[in-house]
């Protein structure tokens, strides 16, 4: 069993020189909000395949704990969600997750 705690959504910090850099060129050539065609893209990509180390096999278990409120408050916390596989439980609830922890394996 595997736990991967996500304490904030990995976006990128725009203060960095780089990150600034790159967002400026964006502008330049691509349509819309950098934030929504670069950043969001690219943290989202990031969450997948941090889950994606978590979760391997069909038998793989494990809890991926996002603890970014962002997650569910802002619109763009869908972006993530939808990255994420399908039919996997998903909670809120601590008590939920403690339950579901100590169930035995196999």
């Amino acid at each position: 069993m595997h736990l991967y705690i996500l304490r904030r959504l990995l976006l990128a910090i725009p203060t960095l020189i780089g990150v600034t850099l790159l967002i400026f060129a964006a502008m330049r050539v691509l349509p819309g909000d950098p934030f929504e065609t670069i950043q969001l893209p690219a943290a989202a990509i990031q969450l997948k395949q941090g889950f994606g180390r978590l979760i391997r096999r069909r038998d793989d278990r494990g809890i991926v704990a996002i603890l970014d409120a962002r997650i569910v408050t802002k619109t763009y916390g869908r972006v993530f969600l939808e990255t994420l596989p399908t039919g996997l439980p998903r909670t809120s609830a601590i008590e939920q997750v403690r339950r579901w922890w100590n169930q035995p394996v196999g």
